[in-house]
């Protein structure tokens, strides 16, 4: 927790520094979105099949510049599954970020009802509260240096899953080409559940690769390895994803959004090997 303060305490610093307005900073800014999603093994059954799962998202939002170079946002958003089983989930988001070369922000507070969980065992809508931010500084012209904080509460109607997460991490970023921008870092949590059986410290490093090959596209691919270590049972996941993304600007107020993630899990207990995966195609409207 104290790490995350610290992330927050200098994701802030940069307000009290700017130094110029970046151009085509308009003083108000809106964007519709919308998504089709597919979920594959979405209730995370052991082996590579299990059930699928489609869905549609919405979202509405809108930023203001309110100092040189900071513009503070919100969006509201909902999510529909096609599965008799499962309830739609509403969710909102407020935040600020700023661009304040060599510094950079992102601070922001989340709530989502009834949005689907799978950071615990057995799948289940949660009550999420999120605060997050991320801090970067530009300390040589082509290197920028990152840290990052996350706390989130997730309730559920049983309320022995209610549980409390914090993660810390940091990141080194080489931004020397537009071409190729690769990442590394690091980022290191616990998760704690009134059921002390699923509580458990999870640390993960990435390396992520950026790419603007032409001023439309924007491509992005990440690996991640995460290893869960429970604190309650002798118990250990390993847990390897890949996650590829596009966007395609097709106009001034027009872009095609494309994101793939495959995850497999491999863990010492018995039976419960998995992969899963999700797939989302949707379109945004700037204005």
């Amino acid at each position: 927790m104290r790490r995350f303060l610290l992330a927050l305490a200098l994701a802030a610093a940069p307000w009290l520094h700017a130094q110029q307005q970046p151009p085509n900073d308009p003083l108000w800014e809106a964007w519709v979105k919308g998504n089709g999603q597919l979920y594959e093994n979405f209730f995370q059954d052991p082996g590579s099949g299990g059930e699928t799962v489609t869905a549609m998202q919405a979202e509405v939002g809108a930023s203001r510049r309110v100092a040189r170079g900071i513009r503070a946002y919100g969006d509201v958003n909902y999510l529909h599954f096609f599965d008799d089983t499962l309830e739609g989930s509403p969710g909102m988001r407020v935040g600020a970020r700023g661009d304040l070369r060599p510094h950079a922000f992102d601070v922001y507070a989340e709530v989502l009802n009834n949005r689907p969980s799978f950071e615990l065992d057995e799948f289940s809508g949660a009550d999420i509260r999120r605060l997050a931010g991320e801090y970067s500084y530009r300390f040589l012209k082509d290197w920028q240096a990152s840290v990052d904080g996350d706390f989130e509460q997730q309730e559920f109607d049983n309320s022995l899953r209610d549980n409390d997460f914090h993660q810390a991490g940091a990141a080194i970023r080489w931004r020397g080409s537009r071409i190729f921008s690769p990442e590394i870092g690091f980022r290191t949590g616990e998760r704690d559940v009134n059921d002390a059986l699923q509580s458990y410290d999870q640390h993960e490093i990435y390396l992520q690769i950026r790419s603007q090959t032409t001023e439309r596209l924007y491509l992005s691919a990440r690996f991640r390895d995460r290893k869960r270590d429970y604190q309650n049972i002798s118990r250990e996941d390993k847990r390897r994803q890949l996650t590829v993304g596009a966007d395609y600007t097709i106009s001034d107020v027009w872009v095609l959004n494309l994101y793939g993630a495959r995850e497999h899990v491999d863990t010492t207990q018995a039976g419960r090997d998995f992969t899963s995966g999700l797939w989302i195609a949707g379109v945004t409207y700037r204005f």
